[in-house]
């Protein structure tokens, strides 16, 4: 979804975008197989910050990749 495809589409999310996703999953990934462990509530504040700034970044990409869409 990074790729932008030279005559058939742009990247649908931005490269900034696909690391916080990143910082994202890794989170997901670990709380997954390790949840009874004891909350680091400090993280549980950097991915709530992450989260936060993806969502607005991604409403943006994904409005774009629409006007790209419209646009065909």
């Amino acid at each position: 979804m990074i790729l932008q495809i030279e005559g058939v589409r742009d990247a649908v999310i931005s490269d900034e975008s696909y690391l916080i996703l990143v910082e994202l999953l890794k989170f997901r990934h670990f709380k997954r197989y390790y949840f009874e462990l004891e909350y680091d509530w400090d993280e549980l504040d950097f991915i709530q910050k992450k989260f936060t700034q993806v969502d607005e970044k991604i409403n943006g990409n994904l409005s774009e990749i629409l006007v790209f869409l419209k646009n065909l």
